[in-house]
């Protein structure tokens, strides 16, 4: 059901949002279970409203067996004061009906009126809902507890013959085509239901087909009738009734909205408003109190198009076009509508916003209600409750009042729960710079990560301070900082609904980079020998002055110890290192950094000495194949028994020397150095030299004694 509330000018008067009474019942269990609905109830739940294409599936279910009813009395509703068409859309309709014979005298009796595929009640197939004027609210027409219908009382002969006016509506957007008027009375708990004798036919008009569908009628101008007056349309030029309504105040709740009689269908303020829903293509008149076309002198209206709303006297009898491409923004608690503007013949004034939600059930749906009006292409509904699905549509209204098409609908769920904060967050300076990394969560609805800085404190959420980065990365340089300054990050997480994640944190101070070199990179020197080493500090390619510098050793490059601490004004350090070095030492040069700039070391530098090795002993003289003895001394002091030392043995041949045998030494351990030592025999007569040799080893290197010369006969 539609049930929008126009009025003049550019604006709409918004409703109350639906919101469940305090008595508000309903339990429903196929077709006897207890169906009662407030009008409370019914906005709150706003119906499926304009689902219609279920109705196709619902029509497909197995048609139900007739209800086998307790009995039956002569009478029902009564032609002249019921509707020829209703819609299927809640659009509320008056009707009267008599009984004649078949009831009790002075006995009470629980009305409902309700729609039915055939002549009598059709259990799970009955729609309707009716008004209960005394507890003020709808009851569907098949709940099973009848006191929560309106009564009636019959007279002494058991008649009855002037009731009072009754309220129903259809109420299920998926069904239409032909039902029945179906009046059923019983006394109470104990007694017989009672069905009437009468049940004309009704049309249900489906207000959305373009082919047998339905539209309203409205006043357009002030009817000048005050309380409740029966309005009715008509066939064109006949008096074929063939819907009807009673103007407002009405003592009933048409839209649904909990409030009774704040429908304001006709121009702002009037009394005597009315709504009608009429089939398209047919000409047709409107009464007022059933004898006066009205207004006075208007000839017979047809409408074409359905479901629009029409103005019907005003001026400008034709609506806006259909609003199209309304989408819907889920946020936490709130829905964002947009969509594109409507056209008319003279200007379209506003747009009116309609929302419901899905009740489950397998009868009924509950109406589309009006939650507010605006002259934009957008609106915000905020109130909704989150993990609810809600549907939207809108239609366009011009400053006659008539009413256009309803645009396309769209759906929203609000989610109030964020996603979980971004995992591994890694937050690193550079020179002006500052380079962030994260992992997003994994989160089936997240939709983005967003990096917050700000200068002056740790953000507090994502609007507290400048947003530098958003978007579906896992990384971000952030630039054109100051060095020495400050910077506070946040990260948050947001899902499709904008609800935020709680934040990552993290500071940055930006530092120039800088460079440090220390030359050369390897060297090998003499036992117990120094070395000078020479480094630089940079930045940007240009020297660096003013910094202290720091000089470390390391045997081999795992633990680093510190040596000398070297200032410099030009940023050039010179530093006599390897000082008695006896065993391989790594050096290198190390900034710590300063608030200015970001610390730096330079490439290791690799100083190796050689061992401590004495030429060879050997007599001046020996004759060829007699064993003598060479030794020699070797520090650092080696292992003994170790053949740490070869003796290399060359002959004088033809002007060169030629290397003829190599003897492996072997050691002797003193105090503090070793002595190599062997014995063996030069093979011929001739001149010969001897030259002890040390292989490099993991903290020499490789290192050669002077020569020994001697003559072999």
């Amino acid at each position: 059901m539609l049930q929008e509330k126009p009025v003049s000018g550019t604006s709409m008067r918004r409703p109350v949002a639906e919101k469940p009474g305090a008595s508000e019942r309903r339990r429903m269990t196929g077709a006897s279970t207890r169906r009662r609905m407030t009008s409370a109830r019914i906005a709150a739940l706003v119906g499926l409203g304009l689902a219609l294409a279920l109705a196709a599936a619902l029509v497909a279910l197995a048609a139900p067996a007739a209800f086998a009813a307790s009995g039956s009395y002569t009478g029902g509703v009564t032609a002249a004061d019921s509707a020829t068409y209703v819609a299927n859309d809640h659009t509320v309709t008056a009707v009267r009906f008599s009984a004649s014979a078949g009831l009790a005298t002075s006995t009470t009796y629980y009305v409902k009126i309700r729609f039915s595929p055939s002549t009598g009640p059709v259990s799970g197939a009955n729609r309707g809902f009716i008004w209960n004027s005394t507890t003020s609210q709808w009851v569907q027409s098949d709940d099973a507890t009848w006191a929560d219908f309106p009564s009636i009382t019959t007279d002494s002969s058991g008649l009855i013959t002037t009731n009072s006016w009754y309220y129903v509506k259809f109420g299920d957007t998926r069904l239409s085509g032909t039902y029945h008027w179906i009046v059923s009375l019983n006394p109470g708990a104990s007694g017989s239901t009672l069905n009437g004798s009468s049940a004309p036919a009704v049309t249900v008009l489906d207000m959305t087909a373009t082919s047998g569908g339905g539209f309203w009628v409205h006043n357009g101008v002030a009817t000048g009738l005050t309380g409740a007056k029966r309005a009715e349309s008509v066939a064109g030029g006949t008096t074929t009734l063939w819907s009807l309504q009673r103007t407002e105040p009405n003592l009933c709740d048409d839209n649904a909205d909990g409030i009774l009689d704040n429908e304001d269908y006709g121009p702002a303020g009037t009394a005597g408003d009315f709504r009608l829903a009429v089939p398209a293509g047919l000409a047709f008149d409107v009464l007022l109190q059933g004898t006066t076309i009205w207004p006075t002198g208007a000839s017979s209206f047809t409408g074409a198009t359905s479901d629009v709303d029409i103005a019907y006297g005003a001026s400008n009898q034709t609506p806006p076009d259909t609003p199209t491409g309304l989408s819907a923004t889920a946020h936490n608690a709130s829905v964002a509508l947009s969509w594109t503007a409507a056209t008319d013949d003279v200007g379209v004034t506003g747009y009116t916003i309609y929302r419901w939600v899905d009740l489950g059930l397998a009868v009924e749906t509950a109406p589309a209600v009006v939650i507010g009006t605006t002259t934009e292409t957008t609106y915000t509904d905020a109130t909704v409750a989150n993990d609810t699905t809600y549907h939207y549509l809108v239609r366009a209204h011009d400053a006659a009042t008539n009413e256009g098409p309803r645009s396309n609908e769209a759906t929203a769920t609000p989610d109030g729960t964020p996603p979980g904060p971004v995992t591994g967050a890694t937050f690193t300076p550079g020179d002006q710079a500052a380079s962030i990394a994260w992992t997003n969560p994994g989160d089936p609805d997240w939709s983005a990560t967003t990096v917050v800085r700000n200068d002056s404190h740790q953000p507090a959420d994502a609007a507290d301070g400048t947003a530098v980065y958003s978007g579906a990365g896992t990384a971000y340089d952030d630039s054109s900082l100051s060095n020495g300054a400050t910077y506070y990050y946040g990260i948050f997480a947001r899902d499709a609904a904008g609800n935020w994640s709680s934040g990552v944190f993290g500071s940055v101070v930006p530092r120039g980079a800088t460079m440090l070199t220390l030359t050369p990179p390897l060297l090998v020197v003499p036992w117990r020998g120094a070395v000078q080493l020479s480094g630089q500090l940079s930045t940007d390619g240009a020297p660096l002055g003013g910094k202290q510098v720091v000089l470390e050793s390391s045997p081999d490059g795992s633990v680093w110890s510190w040596v000398a601490d070297l200032p410099s004004a030009d940023g050039s350090y010179s530093v006599l290192a390897a000082a008695h070095l006896r065993q391989k030492t790594m050096y290198r040069l190390r900034f710590p950094g300063d608030v200015d700039f970001a610390g730096s070391q330079s490439a290791p530098v690799t100083v190796t000495p050689h061992v401590l090795l004495g030429t060879p002993s050997a007599p001046l003289r020996v004759r060829h194949g007699v064993a003598f003895t060479s030794t020699g001394t070797l520090q650092p002091r080696h292992p003994a028994g170790q053949r740490s030392v070869r003796i290399l043995c060359y002959k004088l041949r033809s002007g060169t020397w030629v290397l003829k045998l190599t003897v492996n030494a072997a050691n002797l351990n003193y105090s503090t150095y070793s002595k190599y030592r062997a014995r063996f025999a030069l093979p011929s007569a001739g001149r010969w030299r001897l030259r002890a040799y040390h292989p490099a080893d993991a903290l020499h290197a490789a290192t050669k004694s002077a020569y020994r010369y001697l003559t072999v006969t």
